[in-house]
């Protein structure tokens, strides 16, 4: 009987064990919730979240590495470009494929982590009583930010409601990841406990959460406000120009911040280009896209060099000044013009952070300004108005940025086309120095073995950021003339490219020239370099300061507006038909008013006073080329 006993109770130990195993297996699974259950479009996306979900909540370090992976870049670009080996190249990568995500609700669905996001996040997340609007230009990246701050709030274990776009958004939650239409917003802790009222739901009146909202075409803006349920929770939201709302948005929401996204770095583009295996692209033809047309994925990725170049030539045939020198931060992205002509980014004083709350508009790359620059030369209208606005802007500090870049570009022009002595002001020197470049060609290099052609007549001119101490170089009587063109009188000079330019030109003495505007030669002084030089290591260099006039850097033009035919080279007739028509309507509205009014009355994104007409009763005198009095002569026909 006792044998029996023991096999009965054995039996039911086993089976009781079981049972509660399989009990607590089953609550382990964490529950995944369809709010509408009319709404059949949310049953696949849900399903992907859920596995999220349950992969991430409240794991800490352990659920980011179920997604991390480090990457290191295996192919260093600087031995094809002659860029300068980066100190770091290793970054992070979640990919999304490991917990059964599908792509096509994050595209893609692995993407790599930027600094920029690491430093945001740590704002937001220290700032947790306030409202923020990340933004930056469009094609930045600003999606894949918000995916980021999703996966930091999940593993955290932090209430979050994620809305990436107007078909489906989810509330993630102790008890469970819910998937609910954004009609529902307003009443969703009603409807939770309505259509789940046998289940533990949340409470969202008492608790502090963030929601995640990504503005685009579909929803422009957040359609609820703080009031409600919502009066404990805030709200992050990545919007571009366009759709940044921040009037209405500040109306809806206390204490709002804007935080400003930098563009792309060389080394992130060349990290993601191995990512993007269906888009990657040669290195050398990954440059010429990013230094060309723009710091952006979008940009490096989305298109040909062929494509963007006719983007930038029609959009430099179509502009007008104000578009170029006004455009207002929240219009850059509408018209055509100045989306492929401009950026925005946080402004960035010298040899500081960036600062994210100030956005500024900006050329997009310098081979742009060039573009801009070359067009002014044929186009008098731009350099009438580039001649007039762009000292204001530096001396007011309004817009400086985008006028500092058109400044390098002209002088740049200027200084290869000047035949004449310019005498240069010591700044370390005893004497002054008169300097005669007579230029002959121009070179582009990419690395310091192509400056060993030391000849007379060669400007040399960088074409990537691995020299930021110069913009141009030259030499007279085998001596180096590094020049470097400024806009303000704090100019440091960084040390980082010169290492490598003392290896290739083992000379003794250089000669360091700061070319600035006129206004500023008087009070500049000698600049430092950071971080110090090493005697030892370096040569001598002395430093000198000469300045060029805007009459100089733009001088008037001598054709007129329709014969710049090389930039409308390639252009449909259509096209060139809406150009002509454009500039009609141009002269004919401003052909008798002043330059200065005529900017005065341009929109100039709140820098009216940039241009205004002083309260004396003087007249604004502008510089114009003197015409000719000599009589044109008969034709012999």
């Amino acid at each position: 009987m006792s044998k029996y006993l023991d096999s009965f109770f054995s039996a039911v130990k086993e089976n009781t064990s079981t049972f509660f195993q399989t009990f607590f297996d089953r609550r382990n699974v964490l529950p995944h919730y369809l709010c509408d259950k009319s709404s059949k479009g949310l049953v696949e996306p849900l399903r992907s979240f859920k596995n999220l979900y349950e992969a991430l909540w409240y794991k800490g370090q352990e659920g980011l590495n179920v997604l991390r992976s480090p990457y290191t870049i295996t192919e260093d670009p600087s031995k094809k470009l002659g860029l300068a080996k980066p100190k770091n190249i290793a970054y992070d990568v979640y990919d999304l494929n490991r917990v059964h995500f599908e792509k096509d609700f994050v595209h893609p669905s692995c993407f790599l982590i930027r600094k920029e996001y690491l430093e945001i996040f740590k704002h937001i997340d220290k700032n947790d009583k306030v409202n923020i609007v990340v933004t930056g230009n469009p094609g930045i990246g600003k999606s894949w930010f918000l995916m980021y701050a999703l996966i930091q709030r999940l593993v955290a274990g932090k209430p979050t409601i994620y809305a990436p776009n107007a078909e489906y958004w989810f509330l993630f939650h102790s008890t469970g990841v819910y998937a609910f239409d954004a009609a529902h917003i307003d009443r969703l802790d009603e409807l939770i406990k309505e259509w789940y009222p046998y289940e533990p739901v949340p409470d969202l009146k008492k608790t502090s959460g963030a929601i995640l909202f990504d503005c685009n075409t579909l929803q422009p803006h957040p359609p609820f406000d703080s009031s409600g349920w919502r009066k404990n929770w805030r709200c992050i939201i990545t919007a571009s120009p366009r759709h940044m709302g921040v009037g209405r948005f500040m109306k809806d929401w206390p204490s709002v911040e804007l935080c400003g996204m930098m563009p792309w770095l060389w080394y992130e583009i060349v990290a993601i280009n191995a990512l993007l295996q269906h888009m990657s692209k040669p290195i050398d033809q990954l440059w010429e896209l990013f230094s060309k047309y723009g710091p952006t994925p979008r940009v490096t990725f989305g298109t040909s060099a062929v494509a963007d170049e006719k983007k930038v030539r029609e959009a430099v045939s179509l502009c007008i000044p104000s578009e170029v020198l006004f455009t207002p931060l929240d219009a850059i992205d509408v018209s055509p013009v100045t989306r492929a002509l401009l950026v925005i980014e946080p402004r960035v004083r010298q040899s500081s952070k960036p600062n994210r709350h100030l956005l500024v508009p900006k050329i997009a790359t310098p081979y742009i300004a060039d573009y801009l620059v070359l067009a002014a030369m044929r186009r008098s209208d731009l350099s009438e108005a580039f001649r007039v606005a762009i000292p204001s802007m530096l001396e007011k500090g309004r817009n400086e940025v985008l006028a500092a870049m058109l400044f390098k570009a002209a002088a740049r022009y200027c200084l290869k086309n000047d035949e004449a002595a310019q005498v240069l002001r010591p700044l370390t020197a005893k004497k002054a120095y008169k300097l005669v470049l007579g230029i002959e060609e121009v070179r582009h290099f990419t690395s310091v073995d192509e400056l060993k052609i030391q000849r007379e007549g060669i400007y040399f001119v960088p074409n990537q950021p691995m020299f930021p101490a110069i913009d141009a170089l030259a030499f007279v009587a085998r001596t180096p003339i590094l020049i470097r063109f400024a806009t303000s009188k704090n100019c440091p000079i960084e040390t980082s490219g010169l290492e490598l330019l003392a290896e290739a030109l083992p000379i003794v003495k250089w000669t360091y020239v700061f070319v600035v505007p006129n206004h500023l030669v008087d009070s500049f002084t000698e600049q430092p370099f950071t971080p110090p030089l090493k005697k030892q290591s370096h040569p001598q260099i002395e430093q000198y300061v000469m300045g060029l006039s805007m009459a100089d850097v733009f001088p008037a033009s001598q054709k007129s507006v329709e014969m710049n035919l090389q930039l409308e080279e390639g252009m449909s007739s259509s096209l060139k038909s809406s150009i002509s028509q454009k500039r009609r309507l141009q002269r004919a509205d401003t052909s008798d008013v002043p330059v200065a009014k005529r900017l005065r009355s341009t929109p100039d994104n709140g820098d009216s006073n940039l241009t205004r007409r002083p309260k004396s009763n003087k007249k604004v005198q502008i510089e114009l080329p003197k015409r000719s009095t000599r009589k044109a002569r008969p034709s012999r026909r």
